[in-house]
């Protein structure tokens, strides 16, 4: 995991495959026990660092390349924020935003759902995981739209304009030592 460029808020990390694979829902089954663990002691050890309740996760991707997903970069990787959201919000703005949806029981699912023909959106909170299949062009970090109206970040969301380098150290710092 490393930070965001341009976080969203204090302690916003991307999760990252090591090999390329285009999303998650394309990575091979057993990346997904590796990921429920790591993204269960990265989610205790950020809301620990940032004393927030909570944290979302989320991943806009395509199943295949040449899919407008709202995503900057075709390689596999979930945003994780550490929030203090009130949930039925955020869910709800998330579900008028992009529609119908399932809730999952694990990541392995995400194999299952996405097909090779549209993009998805996936989100995790209050350990509920949310799959979309999104049927029309998603816009560049629509995603982070959504989430940083929530956060205080409703006009500075975008990571291109607004780098926020010293957030980006501060999270850096808090980190270092956390267990």
């Amino acid at each position: 995991a490393f930070v965001s460029k341009g976080p969203l808020v204090l302690g916003h990390l991307l999760i990252a495959s090591k090999e390329h694979y285009l999303s998650m829902a394309v990575a091979p089954q057993p990346q997904f026990n590796e990921l429920r663990d790591f993204r269960e002691d990265l989610g205790r050890r950020l809301t620990n660092a940032f004393h927030l309740p909570q944290t979302i996760l989320f991943e806009h991707g395509p199943s295949r390349t040449n899919i407008k997903a709202g995503c900057c970069v075709e390689h596999a990787h979930l945003h994780i924020l550490p929030v203090h959201l009130p949930s039925t919000r955020v869910v709800r703005k998330i579900k008028e935003a992009l529609g119908e949806y399932k809730t999952i029981e694990s990541y392995s699912q995400l194999r299952n759902l996405a097909d090779a023909h549209t993009a998805y959106a996936f989100f995790e909170f209050d350990g509920i995981k949310y799959f979309f299949r999104v049927e029309e062009e998603m816009p560049s970090q629509f995603v982070r739209q959504i989430i940083g109206k929530y956060v205080g970040r409703e006009y500075t969301w975008d990571w291109r304009k607004y780098p926020r380098v010293e957030d980006i150290v501060e999270t850096v710092e808090r980190m270092k030592n956390t267990k």
